[in-house]
């Protein structure tokens, strides 16, 4: 809400526009979205308690959201507004994951070495947390991918080649905390004594690969995303009569 706010502020209370717009303000949210993006992304990657990890994720996620604004042209913009939605399907699966596995093990806090055997002994849990961590990579097919792909169009097309840098930067930092779980889950052996180690109840299973299904399939049929992004970009753009 609070970024809708932001868009709604600078295009309809001000009247910000692609032709006319103050480099100040960009400037400013460029620089707090990339340090957002970079800071959240760096905490992730060394951080234990997978539930703070995520959180430290959805910093560097909003950052790709206002990244767009910055960016001041209709694919960027374009970019935030759809991942907003997109955001919500990837970070939603996560967190209902995680915490199917937490009740499942009867732990408030899960930390990535809980994980350890979780490939093998929770498959369709942890396969479906693979799903939704490649989809915040921004692999092809997924949601992740749709976001990225216009916010670099936006960034292209202004010509700034060292942001479309930073991006696949910061995708590359998101590969290292979400393979950090992949790795302990399907690599590492766990305890033979820990019978907690099974599957949730089907009842929260369901809602969490019904999301991950969302993240795949939204990224692969963007028309209805994507159309809804660019109607918002249009009436947000559109001089106010």
């Amino acid at each position: 809400v609070s970024i809708y706010l932001l868009m709604r502020y600078l295009y309809s209370v001000y009247d910000f526009s692609f032709e006319i717009f103050v480099p100040s303000i960009t400037v400013l949210i460029l620089i707090l979205s990339v340090f957002a993006i970079f800071v959240g992304s760096f905490s992730a990657i060394f951080e234990e308690n997978i539930k703070r990890l995520l959180a430290f994720s959805s910093v560097a996620q909003i950052g790709y959201i206002t990244l767009g604004v910055s960016i001041a042209n209709a694919s960027g913009l374009t970019g935030s507004i759809v991942h907003i939605f997109n955001h919500a399907i990837m970070k939603a699966s996560l967190f209902m994951l995680v915490g199917s596995i937490a009740y499942q093990m009867s732990k408030p806090q899960i930390y990535i070495s809980d994980l350890a055997g979780a490939g093998r002994k929770m498959p369709i849990t942890m396969f479906a947390m693979t799903i939704a961590g490649m989809s915040l990579l921004g692999v092809p097919g997924t949601v992740g991918f749709v976001t990225k792909w216009y916010l670099v169009r936006g960034a292209l097309e202004n010509g700034w080649w060292w942001l479309v840098g930073l991006i696949l930067i910061s995708s590359l930092m998101v590969l290292v905390y979400i393979g950090r779980i992949i790795e302990v889950a399907y690599f590492k052996q766990s305890p033979d004594s820990d019978k907690t180690m099974t599957e949730p109840p089907l009842s929260m299973t369901i809602m969490s690969v019904f999301a991950v299904i969302a993240a795949i399939y939204f990224g692969i049929d963007t028309s209805f995303t994507l159309e809804v992004a660019k109607d918002a970009v249009f009436a947000l753009v559109t001089v106010r009569q």
